[in-house]
């Protein structure tokens, strides 16, 4: 079994961004659409079975405060930010219509023939 979670290409702070520093923690890729997993991993032999979007608008403003004091200021400065900004991230709800991110879970596909 194989799970991913990337960044969604087609969210507007992804899409024609290019990602070139590995060093500052980023992501490498601007990310990835069901097509692009699909065309990766079927010819590895994997087959996805579920599939998720995270993170709706809210969260992903609430992101955008937290993310750059942790980057300035280091994570003991984006701590209390994050635990005070964390009850209003419980509202984040599953497939937003241009999710941040994408989830699949995959399983080879002869794993998936022999399940019941």
């Amino acid at each position: 079994m194989l799970h991913i979670c990337c960044p969604y290409s087609e969210h507007p702070a992804n899409k024609g961004r290019v990602c070139t520093d590995e060093s500052v923690g980023w992501h490498v890729r601007d990310g990835y659409t069901m097509q692009s997993y699909r065309a990766l991993l079927e010819p590895t032999g994997f087959q996805i079975v579920e599939s998720a979007g995270f993170g709706s608008p809210l969260l992903v403003k609430l992101a955008n405060i937290v993310q750059p004091v942790m980057s300035e200021k280091g994570v003991a400065f984006a701590l209390p930010l994050f635990l005070m900004t964390w009850p209003l991230q419980l509202l984040d709800y599953p497939d937003p219509p241009v999710p941040f991110s994408l989830y699949v879970q995959c399983v080879k596909k002869h794993q998936v023939d022999r399940q019941p």
